[in-house]
């Protein structure tokens, strides 16, 4: 692929996973089955989706734009890409710590079960892997890191747009600053730790702090 065809056509590729992801909402939300009203039927069922939904195009979109898996995950500087990834979700995880003590909330989670693993793992992984991976990489090379991590921020705040309309609080989370504002900053630092760590790794890794606190 050309370019200067890779920005219009990544936009695209983003904007046919989110409708995707909406389509999936509504199938949850709508159909109500009796299967996906649990715990564990609902962690399969947002899990599979994921993988099928964010996983598979990345690794797609990944390969149109001439790259492959390898490249957004450079396992070869495990040193570099931890460093960056566990200095920035250190440094923010110890900023939630400090609005946890001061709002009366708990420091880390106080116990484990599927919705913590969805946070701690899934999220991680596959939303890094998407937004940071395919897409984020996708556009730098073209019209520069800081407009494509601005660009990357704001779909990784589209990702959760469809969960905050679907479970009743989009108007909360737009306005809030730990809404909206709190994911938008938190994807331009996932994607200045995916940068300097020359791995998304690194982002995955700052993602699993940010969210463990």
């Amino acid at each position: 692929m050309a370019v200067r065809e890779t920005t219009p056509r990544t936009w695209l590729f983003f904007a046919s996973v989110l409708t995707a992801w909406i389509f999936a909402w509504v199938v949850k939300i709508h159909l109500r089955i009796p299967a996906l009203e649990s715990a564990t039927g609902g962690f399969l069922y947002w899990t599979v989706a994921k993988i099928y939904l964010w996983l598979l195009p990345s690794l797609w979109w990944i390969r149109r734009t001439n790259r492959s898996w390898r490249d957004v995950l450079r396992f070869d500087s495990p040193f570099r890409w931890i460093g960056w990834g566990a200095g920035l979700g250190l440094g923010v995880a110890a900023l939630n710590i400090a609005w946890n003590l001061h709002s009366g909330h708990a420091w880390f989670p106080r116990r484990f079960d599927l919705a913590l693993l969805n946070i701690l793992v899934v999220a991680p992984l596959l939303e890094e892997f998407l937004v940071r991976g395919a897409i984020l990489g996708a556009l730098r090379g073209e019209i520069g890191f800081c407009r494509a991590n601005i660009a990357t921020a704001a779909m990784f705040v589209g990702l959760h747009v469809p969960g905050w309309y679907f479970m009743g609080s989009l108007q909360a989370n737009l306005v809030r600053f730990d809404g909206a504002a709190s994911v938008f900053l938190i994807g331009l630092v996932a994607g200045y730790a995916t940068k300097n760590g020359r791995s998304v790794l690194s982002g995955m890794l700052f993602h699993f702090l940010n969210n463990l606190t």
